[in-house]
This record gives structure tokens, sequence and C-alpha cells, in this order.
């Protein structure tokens, strides 16, 4: 029973996401209006909190590697790791691409150390979306890199028109189901609720529930347990191979590859992914037991994340109470990575699901069209 229901609020609330993306994309364009004043854009980036690192927003461009087109912001983050600088222009009202780069005086606050993870892109469907804080993280970077890659796609849930081009509206729809894919595939437990890009995954002002600061744990957990699974990847590539040219950046995106089929299996329909030549069985290096992975930098278990929360607030300046966290009644307990994303939870991994976004467990389809009763809205087929 609690499974359905678990189930029936995932799909609930993927639904309720696909449409605000839609129509905060306005069919193409975005919703906010040139007649706006400019705005600044704020949050951190999370591998932990990165310090001292470069910032830029670009418009869309579905031609352009990445889908980047013009840069219309360079900004940082400061000592405290928030992003400080971004000011995003007036005129601009359609969805914008943020960037987060390392570079050689760039800090993990969490570690004090160099970031184990250098590079973080994440997507706002428009100017208004960056009205709250936005948290960039190698769980964004998969999900920017999966809704680049299946944004023109209408297969394992995505909407594209399959045209050959990549549309400002394809790619915010696209952005919402990858999101909820790598939740469901590499988000370690994460609850249904969960927003990859608003969601904190440190100790912030706004943080000051115990409910709040759980969240924060969950979310920062799986942060942390992909970042581990990267180094690990990169490890056993440079152990089977001293020139490898795999680094965690290459690894992660090659990872997001490895998803867009439906399976992190090494593969990509079917051809082996080149950069994971040398890392050896990655469904197992993806399928680890997440209490047994160590904070990239740190002594410190994923598991025991919030020990690291509590102690990083007094390099990000935050006084929040976080009583919570150190004391147990505000944590999380990770759950295995699953190889196979099922965003809706009805058992069925969505390459095989004929209702990827809606719970159908029994894959009812009485018109026998390839599309299930839950998500058909004429499954008798007679036009109506």
């Amino acid at each position: 029973m609690h499974s359905t229901r678990r189930s029936a609020g995932r799909s609930a609330a993927l639904s309720l996401m696909l449409s605000a993306a839609l129509a905060a994309c306005g069919g193409g364009g975005g919703g906010g209006s040139s007649s706006r004043s400019s705005s600044d854009l704020s949050g951190s980036p999370v591998k932990g909190p990165m310090a001292n690192a470069v910032v830029q927003i670009f418009s869309v461009d579905g031609s352009a590697a990445q889908a980047k087109g013009d840069v219309l912001s360079t900004g940082s983050t400061n000592a405290q790791a928030a992003i400080t600088g971004i000011n995003i222009p007036a005129s601009h009202s359609g969805a914008l691409i943020v960037e987060i780069t390392a570079h050689d005086d760039t800090v993990d606050l969490a570690s004090n150390a160099a970031p184990a993870v250098t590079v973080f892109r994440t997507l706002l469907s428009n100017r208004d979306a960056a009205d709250a804080p936005i948290y960039p993280s190698p769980l964004t970077t998969l999900a920017y890199d999966l809704a680049v890659a299946k944004a023109d796609s209408s297969s394992g849930g995505f909407s594209g028109n399959n045209d050959g081009s990549i549309s400002e509206a394809e790619l915010i729809a696209a952005f919402t189901i990858a999101s909820a894919k790598v939740s469901s595939s590499l988000g370690f437990g994460l609850a249904a609720g969960t927003n990859l890009n608003t969601t904190p995954p440190l100790v912030t002002s706004a943080t000051t529930t115990t409910a709040s600061l759980a969240e924060v744990a969950a979310y920062r957990q799986a942060i942390e347990a992909v970042s581990a699974i990267l180094v690990n990847m990169q490890d056993a590539a440079q152990s089977s191979n001293a020139s490898t040219t795999a680094t965690t950046d290459s690894l992660l995106t090659a990872l997001a590859s490895d998803l867009s089929d439906g399976e992190v299996d090494g593969l990509a329909n079917g051809d082996p992914i080149a950069e994971f030549a040398d890392v050896g069985d990655v469904a197992s290096q993806v399928n680890v037991d997440p209490s047994s992975l160590t904070i990239p930098g740190t002594d410190t278990l994923v598991s025991d994340v919030e020990s690291i929360l509590v102690s990083e607030q007094a390099a990000t300046g935050v006084d929040t109470n976080s009583d919570a966290l150190a004391n147990g009644s505000a944590s999380a307990d990770p759950s295995p990575a699953q190889t196979t994303p099922d965003i809706d939870e009805d058992g069925i991994a969505d390459n095989d699901d004929n209702c990827p976004n809606t719970a159908n467990a029994n894959q009812a389809d009485f018109d026998n069209d390839g599309q299930g009763n839950a998500c058909d809205n004429d499954d008798d087929n007679d036009g109506v």
C-alpha cells in the first residue's frame, strides 16, 4: 500500500513539474517579460560547496555543443561558495544554462581541498526560475547532459518531435524528465519532491526545520555518493591503464551517455562507451553499497554526511541551528543506486513501460496501441 501511494505521489509530482516547465517555456521562449529589470542569480554549487569557482550563464542554442548559446553573464563564487556577480540581462526572457567551472584556486569547503568534480551544469526554464537560489551539482549535470541527449526523442518518457533539432521547449521538458530519471537511478533514495535545482544540499538560512535538514542530508548524500563513484571509477581506470585520460568530469559525461539508453551498463545503444574502457564493470561500480563509499577528500562515510554538513557551516558562514543533524533527529539512510530508472515507481523500467511517466503496474493497454491505459487519452481507440 505504501509503495502504491509513493508511486502515485511521484507520478503526480512528475506531471506537475512537467506542466510547470512547459508553462514556463511559453511554447518555446520562456515566461519572463523584457520590461523587467535585470536580476541576480543566487545559490551555491555543491559537491562540497565550491568556493572561488567561475560561474557563467548562457542562452539556449540547440545547434551548439551542449546547447550552449551566447554568454549572458560571468561571475564567480565567493569564499563562502555563494554565487556572486551574475546579472541576468533584462532583455533575456528565455531559458538559462548555468555552468560552474573550478580552477586552480577553487576549494571544496567540505574537504578544504580541490573539488573532486570540477564542472557543473544545469538549466533554468526562464528568468523567473532564477528568483530562487539554485544548487548546481553532479546530479544536475547528469540531468542536463541527459536532457541534451534526449530532448528531441519521444522514447522513454521524453516528448521530443524527432525532427533532428533541439528546441528550447524540448530541452526544458527533457530536463524535467531527465531530472526524474537521475533521481530514480542515482538518487540513492531521494524523495519524489526533491528538486535537483532548488532543494539545498547544504545548510542554509532557509533550512530551519528538522524535515528540511533531513532533506538536505538526503540530497547531499546522493551528491557525495555519485562523486565517490566517479572517484572510484577514475582510480580503477588509472590502476588498469596508467596513461588513461579518464577524469571524474569525463566519466560524469560518460555516465549521462550511458543512462541515455535507459540502462547503466557501460554501453550507449549497444556500443561500448570509450571513456569506460579501463573502468571495469560499470554496473557494479554504480550499484555499490552506498554506506561503503567515502566522501571524496575526507575520511567520512557517505552515510555519515550529517557531520560534514555541520562542520562546513564554519566555512560557508551559515549559523542556522543544525542540532537536528548533529544529534541524528534529521538524517538520511541511503538506498542502493538503480541501473535502470523507473520514474513512476511502478516496478517497470522506463524503457519497458508503456506509461513511463504514470504508474501502470499491470501494463494494461486496452486498444493495444503501445500506450497504456493510465496515460492513453483514448484507450479504446475510437477517436474520442
